[in-house]
């Protein structure tokens, strides 16, 4: 029995002749001289060249092969034998020759080379092992395969690449050697990365929460991020627009000598009046107003005051520029009884802001001289003096008027 080690073959029979037959495209058959006995004595690469020759005879895209060991007597009794691997990016019969190809070490062919994309920048050669600093192949021609040109791949070679710096892809895969030019992802660089879509990939995704929540149409699902607005979030905010979809109203003032920012709402200057802060977003506090609300208020008796120019909008009865006037209301009308030929004083008191005109009057008593006086807390009092000389009940109407409006009230005198 015979055992030796062929650089990458393993075989275990008393072989002295060996018949290597290759499948694949442009591959031959070809027979060795039969082995004598002192070859077993020789070194690998001995063995090595009397198998082989010295010479790769196959192509360079044969990739499987097999073995037909045949005895000294020429019969047909097959010998077994094993394939042994070089390590990934060596190959030869001695596993010394290193790979040079453009898509890595797993594309190189273990026994050959041969490289199945091509040779690496700075290499030619069918097994690409000549050093050419000129050269730029990417891809390698036989007559078994018809290979794209560079900057395609794909079966009809009908698909483009997006590779890095303008490099060529793998003819087959696709795949890109330095990652995929600016906008492209995935693993061939055919699709639009995260955060972009469109034509080529150029256009940007503007998402809230991010860039990598649109479609390959560039549809938003969250909305648009601050300072975008429309369908695809392409369309930047107008002037005096910002925010998410744009959605916000600047508020800067008029001597401020920027629109707002589209992003943060911010104004190159004050904010208009009735806003503060440094987006001039907040309302002014109560009780302050105007330019950035540095202007304090001065309404009255609850009044509201105007955060953009510091009027006051009264409550109730309430009048004036800054509500401490009012209208003239009568609150007090008291009815009398008195016995006849006895003198009584009939009043009524109205509150009133500024002071009120007044007066007490009846049909029954004619030229009645009526007094008005100012009483505690705007209150003012008119006031009749009368002596009735018959029986009966007799009304008396108080009224009261200023320049916010009228008020009146009836009072009777009973006479016994």
């Amino acid at each position: 029995m015979c055992s030796f080690k062929l650089g990458i073959f393993t075989l275990t029979p008393t072989c002295c002749r060996v018949l290597i037959a290759l499948r694949g495209a442009r591959c031959v058959m070809k027979a060795v001289e039969p082995l004598m006995n002192d070859d077993w004595n020789k070194s690998t690469t001995s063995i090595y060249r009397n198998l082989w020759g010295g010479n790769h005879f196959f192509g360079a895209r044969c990739s499987s092969f097999y073995l037909i060991l045949r005895d000294n007597s020429n019969t047909d009794e097959l010998c077994s034998a094993s394939f042994l691997y070089c390590e990934p990016g060596w190959y030869g019969a001695d596993c010394k020759q290193p790979c040079h190809c453009a898509f890595g070490i797993s594309n190189c062919n273990r026994i050959t080379g041969a490289c199945e994309g091509g040779c690496a920048r700075g290499w030619r050669g069918q097994s690409c092992q000549i050093e050419d600093p000129d050269s730029n192949n990417t891809y390698i021609e036989t007559s078994t395969m018809a290979y794209c040109s560079p900057g395609t791949y794909g079966p009809s070679c009908e698909r483009s690449c997006h590779c890095a710096g303008n490099e060529h892809c793998h003819i087959i895969t696709g795949q890109c050697p330095s990652g995929c030019e600016d906008g492209w992802g995935g693993s061939t660089c055919g699709s639009c990365r995260s955060g972009r879509f469109g034509e080529n990939c150029e256009s940007t995704c503007h998402c809230e929460g991010g860039h990598h929540s649109c479609d390959k149409d560039g549809f938003c699902y969250s909305g648009c991020e601050a300072g975008w607005a429309g369908f695809t979030c392409q369309a930047e905010c107008t002037p005096g627009r910002f925010g998410p979809n744009c959605a916000s109203t600047c508020h800067c003032h008029e001597n401020s000598s920027s629109e707002c920012d589209k992003v943060t709402g911010e104004c190159n200057g004050d904010c208009e009046a009735g806003y503060m802060g440094k987006d001039c977003q907040t309302l002014c506090p109560q009780n302050t107003y105007g330019v950035n609300c540095l202007n304090m208020c001065v309404c009255s008796n609850l009044a509201q005051c105007n955060r953009i120019d510091g009027s006051c909008a009264c409550v109730g009865r309430w009048r004036g520029r800054i509500c401490n006037e009012s209208e003239p209301q009568i609150v007090a009308a008291t009815d009398e009884e008195v016995n006849m030929g006895q003198q009584v004083f009939l009043s009524c008191t109205a509150d009133a802001v500024p002071e009120p005109q007044m007066n007490l009057s009846s049909s029954d008593f004619p030229g009645l001289r009526v007094s008005v006086r100012p009483l505690e807390q705007n209150q003012h009092q008119a006031v009749v003096k009368v002596k009735p000389e018959t029986s009966g009940t007799f009304e008396f109407l108080c009224t009261t008027r200023n320049e916010h409006g009228f008020d009146m009230k009836k009072l009777t005198l009973t006479v016994v």
